[in-house]
């Protein structure tokens, strides 16, 4: 008999697929805050402790969690960039270890506007978290000079540099979102669906791109 499909692993995998497939650097979700909820960040903590995967809750405003799940490794490789700690040095980022620059990022996240409301509450998030998503910085900055208009694609971003590029991305994302839902649909839980998927990418990744 199969194991029944945890509604909260469905929203991590729904929100977080690239990350936990090792493709992407991180994800920022919201989740309502309530007991299944909570009890989830307990067990993906216990299910990632031996990962590359850490998660950590940048903001809890109202009734919601502000998660960030995060690839340890890439996002230190990022940080250590010196044109991303140019850019970021501009919001008053100074300390480029991992902690230290997502607890500035949490705090970023909690600083009203002009109108007493936070950024996270009014989904005008810090231009920076881009960095922390592993966004290329190019767009990044595009984004910010256009306004958020004028983009060439449309998709996990807003694309203004190497299209190309950008979609082949967004269709190795689309490809481990598959391969997630298939092993959760077959009953396997998700610390052991993260591993079956990881093994099956680099095939899977290979057979995209002879079709590209």
């Amino acid at each position: 008999m199969q194991n029944p499909i945890n509604r909260v692993d469905l929203l991590l995998v729904q929100h977080c697929h690239a990350v936990l497939a090792g493709l992407k650097v991180a994800n920022y979700f919201c989740l309502r805050q309530s007991p299944q909820v909570k009890q989830a960040l307990l067990t993906w903590h216990e299910s990632f402790a031996d990962s590359d995967l850490s998660f950590k809750v940048l903001c809890t405003c109202h009734d919601r969690f502000g998660i960030l799940l995060y690839n340890h490794r890439l996002l230190a490789e990022r940080l250590e960039d010196r044109a991303v700690q140019d850019f970021l040095k501009d919001y008053g980022y100074a300390d480029f270890r991992v902690n230290q620059a997502l607890k500035h990022l949490a705090k970023r996240l909690r600083e009203p506007l002009s109108n007493g409301k936070k950024l996270c509450l009014k989904q005008h998030f810090p231009h920076e978290i881009g960095v922390f998503l592993g966004y290329p910085l190019a767009d990044i900055e595009a984004f910010i000079r256009e306004g958020g208009q004028n983009a060439l694609l449309v998709g996990h971003w807003k694309v203004y540099h190497d299209v190309q590029a950008a979609k082949h991305c967004f269709d190795q994302y689309k490809l481990s979102l598959r391969l997630f839902r298939e092993r959760l649909a077959a009953g396997n839980p998700l610390s052991e669906s993260m591993l079956m998927v990881r093994a099956e990418l680099p095939q899977a990744l290979a057979s995209l791109r002879q079709r590209a």
